[in-house]
């Protein structure tokens, strides 16, 4: 039966030996059921986004509700399934708790086969217990990639990392199989082996240490020079130039072009002005200097330009045969190694690699919702297998990619051009 829903009409409707249903004509999938009882209920009937199985939720009862409101949060259904969410599962992921509810209820009770339930659950409740009193929807396979971070640089070994993520893993399966959690964040998370180098990109908190350590270090430098100087003349010694450049050697530009380029250090190292096409935005990996062995171009955003075109109005051999970052000598820069372990030191990171700011850049635009193929061309990774180590962690052209860190918080912490 269909009609138009009103007070009235709700109201007249009388209970019958069996349940029925009356559609509303206004709002496609809007029923309300009058059982055998004389209870009457809204439901919103619909097919699943995925699996075009019908299902309906309930909306409420009619002795609560007004028709107006009913519409409303029906319309609101209505929305979730064209933008392919599940009203019910919605309900379902509502209703599921926090993780220490879960773990103690639900869950214990479904592993109660286990004679090593009771060390699975003290082992999730010590290894996890930033997540215990959070809803399980909202952890994310980024803040599980951050936990296991801040353990391996605390000094934990891959095994006691591996098993609480195993045991995380197994409980987010069942989860997901109830349908308290629309996936397990946790099952594209492999486990390490010894000895396996990681994924290792920066917080927010992390990202900004770095750049007030550079800022430092400069200010440092300059500081440095004056009190030289001033020993050179009382000493009846011509004083050196004082560092009035944005940067004072070559370390705060490498950085910044890392975090935002990806490149290896290596091909910043060998990296020529001619490489850098400061008019189309994009710098050139030669083939002879990529570690593929093929050349690759990637675009520069708007931290990468700043730093690049400020650098090089510093440098007294700006041509196109010339290194951006040359040597003393002028030849290839090929150490670097005092200078960036003082910086990780002073930025609190002692266990930050030159490396790692490479993997920083793939993770954010993996994160921004880039596509791995992108991030692929992006890195110059010789083979696919290389690029999926990101997957986990989450699509455009190459320039819309780069593009995006430049909004970023990376972005936002890069260094502003000195006037004067």
């Amino acid at each position: 039966m269909r009609q138009r829903l009103t007070a009235g009409l709700v109201k007249s409707l009388t209970p019958q030996k069996n349940a029925y249903e009356v559609a509303d004509t206004e709002v496609s999938g809007l029923t309300v059921m009058v059982c055998p009882g004389g209870t009457k209920t809204y439901f919103y009937r619909y097919r699943h986004p995925e699996t075009r199985v019908m299902r309906r939720v309930k909306v409420g009862r009619a002795d609560q509700l007004t028709v107006p409101q009913v519409r409303q949060m029906a319309q609101g259904y209505s929305r979730a399934v064209a933008a392919g969410t599940d009203p019910q599962q919605e309900k379902t992921i509502a209703r599921a708790g926090t993780l220490r509810e879960y773990l103690d209820g639900q869950y214990f009770e479904a592993i109660a086969h286990l004679k090593t339930r009771e060390a699975i659950r003290a082992s999730l409740k010590r290894d996890f217990k930033a997540f215990l009193n959070e809803p399980l929807a909202a952890i994310t396979t980024w803040r599980l990639e951050k936990w296991r971070r801040a353990r391996l640089d605390k000094g934990a070994s891959v095994a006691s990392c591996n098993r609480p993520l195993s045991y995380l893993r197994a409980m987010l399966t069942h989860a997901a199989r109830a349908g308290l959690v629309k996936t397990n964040v946790a099952r594209d998370i492999r486990n390490l082996r010894e000895g396996e180098t990681r994924v290792r990109f920066l917080t927010a908190d992390e990202r900004a240490r770095l750049y007030a350590a550079l800022e430092a270090r400069e200010a440092e430098a300059r500081a440095a020079r004056v009190r030289y100087n001033t020993w050179l003349a009382v000493r009846g010694i011509d004083p050196l130039p004082l560092l009035e450049g944005r940067y004072c050697d070559h370390l705060y530009p490498l950085v910044v072009l890392a975090l935002h380029t990806g490149l290896r250090r290596g091909e910043l190292f060998r990296l020529a002005w001619g490489d850098v096409d400061m008019g189309r935005h994009m710098v050139t990996v030669r083939a002879e200097n990529a570690k593929s062995g093929k050349p690759r171009h990637v675009p520069l955003n708007g931290p990468a330009m700043d730093c690049l075109d400020t650098w090089r109005a510093q440098q007294p051999d700006p041509s196109p045969g010339a290194l951006v970052f040359p040597g003393k000598s002028g030849g290839v820069l090929d150490n670097i190694q005092t200078s960036w372990d003082g910086l990780r030191k002073a930025a609190g990171m002692p266990g930050l690699h030159f490396h790692d700011l490479r993997h920083d850049f793939a993770s954010q635009l993996t994160m921004a919702g880039v596509s791995l193929a992108v991030v692929r061309e992006l890195l110059g990774h010789a083979d696919f297998e290389t690029t999926l180590k990101y997957a986990h962690l989450a699509p455009e052209t190459a320039r819309a990619a780069v593009a995006e860190l430049a909004g970023l918080p990376l972005g936002e912490a890069a260094p502003q051009e000195a006037t004067g």
